[in-house]
């Protein structure tokens, strides 16, 4: 049995045009060697969006009721990453995977708010096939704040409840509370670090609940 993986990187107002470029290969990745462009076809959308920083505008504007400016270090976007280990995702049907990724954003949608859901995509062009979702972190009396929504006991249940809800159907199971085991295989840990490098240089925060209770990688 494998781990469901969450990865949650927050991303900056300065940094939003590069991980749309990421999530949709908008150029050649220069930091993940592991992407393989030809096979980039197999991408693909489950909540498509061309223009991130334009869907963001509309949601500050449809949801947020502070009329105050964003501030250009402010956290408008929650990226998640949905996966699991290379072995776990390579032997599972083309069609079950497809449907755990489906799974997976409509439990995000449920537990965040549809219309704060901007994106879902799927890469299949990297060594171990992954999910992108990109949460605005709203707060229900419409602040735009993740320190309020992903505080250090939200990313605790989400780990819990994102396997027992939708991990379990799909033979996945949860991290060890507390282990600093990644639960990552070699191939997918490069990939984590060349991600890494390329979200530290455009001003992401990335958290990772698998390592430990809130580990932040800068």
């Amino acid at each position: 049995m494998g781990y469901a993986v969450v990865h949650m990187q927050k991303i900056k107002a300065g940094a939003v045009g590069g991980i749309q470029s990421h999530n949709n290969r908008e150029h050649l990745p220069r930091t993940n060697p592991d992407v393989d462009p030809l096979r980039s076809w197999r991408n693909y959308d489950i909540i498509p969006c061309d223009n991130y920083k334009r869907a963001i505008k509309e949601n500050l504007s449809n949801l947020v009721k502070s009329n105050r400016a964003v501030r250009k270090d402010a956290v408008v976007l929650c990226n998640f990453v949905v996966t699991s280990d290379h072995e776990t995702m390579k032997a599972m049907e083309p069609e079950h995977q497809r449907e755990l990724f489906k799974d997976s954003v409509k439990w995000f949608c449920d537990r965040y708010g549809a219309d704060r859901v901007i994106n879902a995509t799927v890469h299949e062009d990297e060594t171990t096939s992954h999910l992108h979702v990109g949460i605005m972190p709203i707060t229900k009396d419409g602040r735009l704040s993740a320190k309020a929504i992903f505080t250090k006991t939200e990313m605790k249940a989400i780990q819990t409840e994102f396997a027992r809800d939708v991990g379990a159907k799909y033979g996945l199971e949860r991290g060890v509370e507390g282990s600093e085991r990644t639960h990552l295989s070699v191939a997918r840990f490069k990939e984590k670090q060349a991600l890494d490098t390329y979200i530290c240089d455009r001003g992401y925060e990335l958290y990772d609940e698998t390592l430990s209770d809130q580990v932040k990688w800068r």
